[in-house]
């Protein structure tokens, strides 16, 4: 079996190609500056110059006749951009949109037999920002194109469950990195240590938006990863699946277990609607920075969404996609603790 994979230097991606190569599965990565990423060595990898804003995706004659002349089972199209910021609208429908429908032009010349497309739990409902709309669009496109693809629609992915690692800091731990930098710019401008492990938390008492009944539905991404490579020798067809935890935790819960791994204390978590408290007015800075850096997470903290995880892998055997892996406090604790030992990848600098 050959499968090719796209995105493979981010989060999913990278987790997909670890589990193909470990299963002695002939993979072809197609990446911007092939042979400068770090992807992992192995005999059964071709990392293939490649860029999904152009046609046929960049692929020069040599690799397009290479693809063509093998057996390719599968095409998994992870890549993607993940912006929340109205600055990015463009960019997000010429990658999410226009670089899907060219992975499925691709697919097709190439004779891919199926199409597995990693798309969002998120584009349930109402579109919140840009890049929603932007993934309501391409499954779309997925769904106009043919019979021979299967959707996969992840919640807010997090750290491998064993290890804590993940490869790209974005969504959940970008919310995280924002508050780590506020309480840092705070010892900055107080001229006081940074945090270390050993820190106390920062007495904060600035206000964020929490919808107290919400729940956030964090999922480990290698349990994300293994459930797609689990479907691929025999993938279902015109399907969406929803790769998110049927039992998520209570967004309160997720605040209360972070924000002290944070270096934070104080803080109001405040209930839409209702009336905030007044911030002192030696804090009043730090409000307007969390005002700006957290507002474009707003739409995950304070709404709630359910998504019918159990219901889309109705008909599909139990073992190829329980048990999953439970995200809770314990986790939660293992993953900020990994992240933060990394920076958040510097995001929190």
């Amino acid at each position: 079996m050959s499968i090719i994979v796209s995105g493979c230097t981010g989060s999913i991606g990278a987790a997909i190609l670890d589990i193909l190569l470990s299963q002695g599965i002939r993979s072809y990565a197609l990446v911007r500056g092939a042979g400068k990423r770090q992807l992992p060595k192995h005999e059964l990898l071709t990392e293939i110059e490649a860029d999904i804003s152009k046609p046929s995706c960049g692929l020069s004659a040599e690799h397009l006749a290479e693809l063509c002349a093998d057996n390719i089972q599968g095409v998994i199209h992870s890549a993607g951009l993940v912006k929340f910021d109205q600055r990015f609208a463009e960019q997000l429908h010429e990658v999410n949109v226009g670089g899907t429908k060219r992975m499925l032009d691709l697919a097709k010349r190439v004779g891919a037999k199926h199409f597995h497309h990693i798309s969002t739990a998120y584009v349930v409902g109402e579109a919140q920002n840009h890049y929603e709309e932007s993934k309501q669009a391409a499954e779309k496109i997925v769904e106009q194109a043919g019979e021979n693809y299967t959707i996969y629609r992840p919640s807010i992915v997090v750290g491998d469950s064993k290890t804590g690692q993940i490869r790209n800091y974005d969504g959940f731990y970008g919310f995280s990195a924002s508050l780590r930098q506020i309480v840092q710019s705070h010892l900055k401008r107080s001229n006081l240590p940074l945090l270390t492990a050993d820190s106390s938390p920062l007495h904060l008492p600035i206000n964020i938006p929490c919808c107290h009944n919400a729940h956030l539905n964090l999922i480990s991404v290698d349990w994300v990863s293994q459930v797609i490579c689990s479907l691929l020798e025999n993938p279902v067809a015109q399907r969406i699946i929803f790769l998110a935890h049927p039992q998520p935790m209570p967004l309160t819960d997720v605040f209360e277990q972070s924000l002290p791994k944070l270096g934070l204390s104080g803080i109001n978590l405040i209930q839409p609607g209702l009336a905030a408290p007044t911030v002192p007015e030696e804090y009043a800075t730090y409000q307007k920075l969390a005002d700006r850096m957290l507002k474009k997470y707003l739409p995950y903290t304070t709404e709630g969404q359910h998504f019918p995880v159990e219901e889309s892998f109705q008909g599909i055997p139990s073992q190829y996609w329980q048990p999953i892996p439970m995200v809770d406090g314990e986790l939660l604790s293992f993953l900020l603790d990994s992240a933060i030992k990394d920076n958040f990848g510097k995001l929190a600098a």
